[in-house]
């Protein structure tokens, strides 16, 4: 389920069979995870959500709307990873449907999250993206891969939005 599309968006991905990942003690996360450290300063971990609940669709479903939530491995992958390689510089991908129970993940890894300025400007001053409303702890993009270009979104931008952007800063 998503905010771009009515039935979802069914990408056809394989899943995780995180129980054969325990049963190795997350060889693969461990490895994925070491090498991303190798190349750069930070890594993301997009859909983080997944590691609290993550959404299933059976293989011949119609739409995603046929799939159901499933639990994630909650801390255990991160947890094996800083055991193993030490302190790791990850930010949590938490954009979209995100529970108390991601936020309370979050917190208990010590996880910054994202805020997406395209996301905030026009919006009201409750808005998570407005940067006065950012938490202490977030890493700010000014889009993501499903917005336009900072550029692209400025000119498109209401006459409303830039002004508010504009008085923002």
């Amino acid at each position: 389920p998503d905010a771009f599309t009515e039935d979802g968006q069914l990408w056809g991905n394989p899943t995780y069979d995180w129980d054969a990942m325990a049963a190795d003690g997350d060889r693969w996360w461990i490895a994925r995870l070491a090498r991303s450290a190798a190349l750069h300063d930070s890594s993301r971990i997009d859909h983080f959500r997944a590691f609290e609940s993550w959404w299933a669709v059976p293989r011949a479903a119609g739409t995603a709307r046929d799939g159901e939530w499933r639990a994630g491995p909650g801390a255990r992958v991160v947890g094996a990873a800083r055991r193993e390689l030490g302190p790791l510089s990850l930010v949590a991908e938490d954009l979209g449907i995100i529970t108390p129970e991601v936020h309370h993940l979050m917190d208990h890894l010590r996880l910054p999250g994202m805020r997406v300025l395209q996301f905030a400007f026009p919006g009201g001053w409750d808005n998570t993206h407005r940067p006065e409303n950012h938490p202490e702890r977030c890493v700010v993009y000014v889009g993501t891969h499903d917005n336009d270009t900072a550029v692209g979104w400025w000119e498109s931008a209401s006459d409303e939005g830039r002004g508010d952007a504009w008085n923002s800063a």
